[in-house]
């Protein structure tokens, strides 16, 4: 990215900003409220669009500068929209992003937010009191992040939000709620079920069943990778025929260490010619392990 390239979109919003922050100052009628449509991109940044991140980390801190100065201001980080805007234009786009395990917003979820941000506007005085404080630079109250979530949990190995990984979401881990989660999580209870079953009864991982379900939860986390329906998906299908590379043979790895207990190794991996004989190998390692113990 060049020069030209980074003021092509920071510029805009930054001079923009500037001159309706200047223009209303010059006006005898105090305002009711000032408020700036800014994206969730500036909390998280955007891989290959630095220069839009920025611009929109402008408008947060230009809402803290002006409630610091007792003026009205607000603003709404704004995700990925589904009905209005770009990507109701360009379905194509939003079908990849509704495949990361992205929230997608309504319209409504829009317009309900931006009413309760208009209400927001004015810093309340216990907040302007403590303008000191060291922790008064993390607090905004004048700002909301909006579709800032996944549907599925952080630790589904399927999950390919951008800010997965990153350290200043780690909290999201703990408050994520579960009812977001998508087939892959019922599923994963019915695996953990059937582990919880197999404690006292070790004979049925030996089952038909057992090895269906294995391969039915491989299954589903390919779909995720390669953001085909899980009625597609036919567990015979070869994994190079899947586009299986060594990133997914990873998280393929981590998913088997979680919530089986198991190790696979990337020979093994690499070896295993559908998801059907994945899911049989698998089973053979639970069995081993449960031997083990007795």
């Amino acid at each position: 990215m060049n020069y030209e390239q980074w003021q092509a979109a920071v510029a805009p919003k930054i001079q923009g900003t500037w001159n309706l922050h200047n223009a209303l100052l010059a006006q005898e009628t105090p305002l009711d409220f000032f408020f700036l449509f800014s994206s969730v991109s500036g909390m998280y940044g955007q891989f290959g669009h630095a220069n839009y991140a920025c611009a929109n980390t402008f408008l947060d801190a230009f809402i803290q500068y002006r409630q610091s100065q007792h003026l009205p201001a607000s603003t709404i980080d704004i995700g990925v929209v589904e009905e209005i805007g770009y990507l109701s234009r360009n379905r194509d786009i939003l079908e990849a992003q509704r495949a990361t395990s992205t929230h997608i917003l309504r319209e409504q979820d829009l317009l309900d937010s931006l009413q309760l941000m208009i209400h927001h506007s004015h810093s309340p005085l216990s907040i302007s009191s403590a303008s000191t404080s060291a922790s008064r630079s993390y607090i905004n109250p004048g700002q909301i992040s909006l579709g800032l979530r996944s549907t599925l949990p952080m630790s589904a190995p399927n999950n390919r939000t951008a800010w997965r990984r990153g350290p200043r979401m780690s909290m999201y881990g703990n408050l994520e709620v579960h009812d977001l989660a998508t087939g892959a999580t019922n599923a994963s209870e019915s695996l953990k079920q059937f582990l919880r079953d197999a404690a006292s009864n070790p004979s049925s991982l030996g089952s038909e069943a057992f090895i269906a379900l294995l391969a039915a939860e491989f299954g589903k986390m390919f779909s995720g990778f390669t953001m085909m329906g899980e009625e597609q998906m036919d567990l015979t299908t070869s994994l190079a025929a899947l586009g299986v590379d060594s990133l997914i043979r990873i998280e393929l790895r981590n998913w088997s260490r979680q919530k089986l207990g198991v190790e696979f190794t990337i020979l093994e991996l690499v070896g295993a010619t559908s998801i059907m004989q994945l899911g049989k190998l698998a089973g053979k390692k639970v069995i081993e392990k449960y031997e083990a113990r007795a």
